[in-house]
């Protein structure tokens, strides 16, 4: 038996009641999908989140409600049904949980009623932080921080960022001189309280925004956030508190953060196929995924001279890692790279790059699209690897023309997502693999893996790592052992990232620090006889 079908019957074994049904041919239904915490599945509200209403921002200044000052920082004049629903809810003080597509206009809407409500209305002290933003990344932590710059404008007010991978000490020393706004990641922020003095300014808060909820499920992020929620003012002391993304699967954070008393807005819609829309799936082992989604674009670009493509991958990590290999490779469509490790002037730079080329093929990863980006045109949704849940994977296909390509591409031991219930009664279709395919796909594979040659170490051994904190962190979700989760990860280093192929054990593979091997969600014990883990310390 060969490992790929022990990790499959593993997979498939796992856990019977969520696999309940076989791998799908062609299911067909219009019926749009909805996706909330309630266990029946079925939202008591909602409404289109693109669908703008007649309400104008300037009718909440005529009502008293925002500053015209504040109005007068925003780009547009008309508010989305979402936009709308939750202006109103936050400006009366409320509690909220908003569940709204990322092209909804949910966090404009939290940023600017929070700052009406917690800087401009009691007139605080400028300098101590009022309102904290807690995000699950850095990227989305600096695009933040840029839009708040934007709505506040050359008033007094001051936002700062806390981040991973910035020196704590400068961060502190920013925050102690003057921050009225603080965007910041639960492991950073953790850092900083446990900093002397630090907890005590933070007593000021006034509101926390807790953005892409949904995607703070990792241990360490849990962990960061109890101890945060800790040392925050109370709510019985006033302080509001918002939690947003576009579906909370889980009560974690509610229980945290919030008390019994809040509003609840349940505001996202997924994807609604048509008979046109068949969206089409592969199964290929990890390393044919590169081969086939460069023979795609080569179709594809060959088939009509407009050639717009977006392909999501899991990690920004193993975006850039395709960026690298694609880009050696003639495949007649220029590479774009946007994901949330790049700067936010470069995503702007490469966003408009993109926009305006005929032609092109962006490569992105989660927090990316939904931040403020809009693509038209697009003519091709490609998704590489197992999406971070069936919410991102709708999401994901709303960027596709009518009849454009919708094509989802999985590993064998990946492919128990397709049996998640809000994927039951959607037009799925495998694509069809014949012995002719495959001997063509057999030379986009050379052609690969001579470019893997020719990658940057650095960038190889951020994919691998990449990868193996994102499966550690789906077990359960792919119904594998954490044994086999090591197994499938090695397998990637030595037949997608060509990885020392001469040598054996721990030492043919990537490095892994102890710091970064610490925080991978898998048992101790493992870890050390399976990874190729640094002994040095990290500085």
């Amino acid at each position: 038996m060969t490992i790929t079908k022990k990790l499959l019957l593993e997979s498939q074994n796992a856990s019977p009641k969520q696999v309940d049904r076989p791998r799908p041919k062609i299911l067909v239904n219009n019926r749009a999908i909805s996706h909330c915490i309630a266990s029946n599945r079925i939202p008591s509200e909602s409404t289109s989140s693109q669908q703008e209403t007649s309400q104008l921002f300037r009718d909440f200044v005529w009502q008293g409600k925002l500053s015209r000052s504040l109005v007068s920082q925003l780009r547009r004049e008309q508010c989305t049904a979402v936009q709308a629903r939750i202006l109103n809810i936050v400006l009366q003080g409320n509690d909220l949980v908003v569940e709204a597509n990322e092209d909804s206009g949910r966090t404009l809407a939290l940023l600017i009623s929070t700052i009406q409500r917690h800087l401009i209305e009691p007139n605080v002290q400028h300098g101590h932080p009022s309102i904290l933003i807690i995000v699950p990344t850095r990227g989305l932590a600096l695009q933040l921080e840029a839009t708040v710059n934007e709505i506040i404008g050359k008033s007094p007010w001051n936002c700062q960022t806390a981040i991973g991978g910035t020196n704590v000490q400068i961060d502190i020393q920013r925050v102690r001189q003057k921050c009225d706004i603080l965007v910041a990641t639960p492991g950073r922020l953790s850092a900083l309280l446990r900093e002397e003095g630090f907890a005590q300014r933070m007593r000021q808060i006034r509101c926390v925004i807790v953005e892409e909820a949904g995607k703070l499920n990792r241990p360490n992020q849990r962990r960061d956030l109890f101890a945060i929620s800790k040392l925050l003012p109370s709510r019985e002391g006033g302080r509001q508190t918002l939690l947003s993304a576009t579906e909370i699967t889980e009560r974690f954070l509610i229980d945290v953060f919030l008390g019994k008393e809040y509003q609840h807005l349940r505001l996202s819609q997924g994807y609604a196929p048509s008979h046109g829309h068949i969206q089409k799936y592969l199964i290929l082992d990890s390393e044919w995924h590169l081969p086939k989604l460069a023979k795609t674009i080569w179709d594809t670009s060959h088939a009509s001279p407009v050639n717009k493509v977006i392909v999501f991958f899991s990690t920004a990590r193993t975006v850039a890692l395709a960026s690298a290999t694609l880009s050696q490779i003639d495949i007649r469509t220029p590479v774009f790279e946007l994901h949330s490790r790049t700067s936010l002037a470069a995503r702007r730079r490469v966003a408009r790059e993109f926009t305006e080329s005929r032609s092109g093929i962006l490569l992105s990863s989660d927090l990316t699209i939904g931040g403020g980006f809009e693509f038209p045109g697009i003519t091709s949704v490609i998704q590489v690897g197992l999406p971070e849940s069936v919410s991102e994977y709708l999401q994901r296909f709303r960027h596709a023309t009518h009849h454009g390509l919708r094509l989802l591409i999985l590993a064998p031991w990946e492919q128990r997502f397709l049996a998640e219930k809000g994927l039951k009664n959607l037009p799925l279709e495998e694509e069809c693999m014949d012995d002719n395919i495959m001997k063509q796909l057999g030379l986009w594979k050379e052609k690969v893996d001579h470019a893997m040659g020719s990658v940057e170490e650095k960038t190889k051994v951020g994919a691998y790592q990449a990868m193996l904190s994102y499966y550690a962190q789906k077990q359960s979700v792919m119904g594998l052992s954490a044994e086999s989760v090591l197994l499938v990860v090695n397998q990637y280093a030595k037949k997608t990232l060509r990885w020392k192929l001469g040598v054996e054990g721990r030492d043919g593979l990537p490095p892994v620090s102890a710091k970064a091997a610490a925080m991978i969600n898998l048992p101790a014990s493992l870890k050390q006889c399976e990874l190729n883990i640094e002994r040095a310390s990290d500085d």
